[in-house]
């Protein structure tokens, strides 16, 4: 048992603006490098395994539960469970298409680099980047094709498709909902795209 909030609990727990949501987002990947320098992929990026403890002034990141984390050494793989190319692991609204592409073997730090943009994406815009009960109606080879070969919506426009629910959405981050369309129309809705 890890005591903390996801990320994004405590983000609108706490009313955390862009910037403050920006701070905890680098900590993670403080936590995700320091992985990869170890030679670790996590593979299951997404809120529910980033938890944060604290209140927001003196806020503490967590990654936890590597349990389908994968050795990118043979040393280190060889003492790791391997998983068998063709088995679909992680969370599909969060993995990258070389992950989501079960022919593919070309799973690499990139993959949570991926997932960290679809964590931002969710901090910026209070969604994620598809409806989650849209892709998971169509099965497994629509969830595939979604996350391989579809694009994204901009967060902005992603916003825009909340109705009523935006303006909950901006004043989570302590903003109005004209305020945040503006400051996703520039660099900050570009990282989680890319």
């Amino acid at each position: 048992y890890v005591k903390g909030l996801t990320i994004t609990e405590f983000c609108d727990r706490h009313t955390l603006g862009m910037r403050e949501r920006l701070g905890l987002l680098c900590s993670v990947c403080d936590a995700i490098e320091h992985a990869h320098t170890k030679g670790i992929i996590h593979r299951d990026l997404k809120p529910s395994n980033i938890l944060v403890t604290g209140d927001h002034a003196s806020a503490v990141v967590k990654v936890i539960d590597f349990g389908i984390a994968k050795a990118l050494s043979a040393s280190l793989a060889q003492q790791t469970m391997l998983t068998e190319r063709g088995q679909l692991v992680g969370t599909i609204e969060y993995m990258s298409p070389e992950q989501a592409d079960l022919k593919s073997g070309d799973i690499d730090t990139r993959s949570d680099v991926y997932s960290l943009g679809v964590v931002l994406y969710e901090l910026i815009a209070g969604v994620l980047p598809f409806d989650s009960g849209a892709m998971r109606s169509g099965g497994m080879a629509e969830l595939q094709r979604i996350v391989r070969d579809v694009d994204p919506p901009r967060p902005a426009t992603r916003i825009s498709q909340l109705g009523e629910r935006a303006g909950e959405v901006a004043l989570r981050r302590r903003t109005s909902l004209n305020s945040l369309r503006r400051e996703l129309a520039r660099e900050l809705e570009w990282i989680p795209l890319k």
